[in-house]
């Protein structure tokens, strides 16, 4: 099991978020340079990046969907 960190409290998507859980796996990804780090393991490893892609954003969540790995993510609390 990993627990998650919130790296970026000031971040639209996670100022508000309250992370108390872990994770028992993911997807071992390299964040895309300019990337934000939002939410990573506790050693480091990203679990949720986001960045601009022209006028737009995205968003990546390096575990799964929800089924297996996350866990405890799905239930983080707004």
């Amino acid at each position: 099991m990993y627990s998650v960190v919130r790296l970026d409290e000031e971040h639209f998507i996670t100022r508000y978020l309250n992370i108390s859980g872990s994770i028992s796996g993911y997807n071992d990804v390299t964040q895309k340079v300019g990337a934000s780090r939002l939410v990573t393991t506790s050693m480091g490893k990203p679990v949720v990046t986001s960045w601009q892609f022209g006028l737009g954003r995205v968003v990546s969540l390096s575990t799964d969907n929800g089924r297996f790995w996350s866990g405890e993510a799905c239930a983080w609390d707004y």
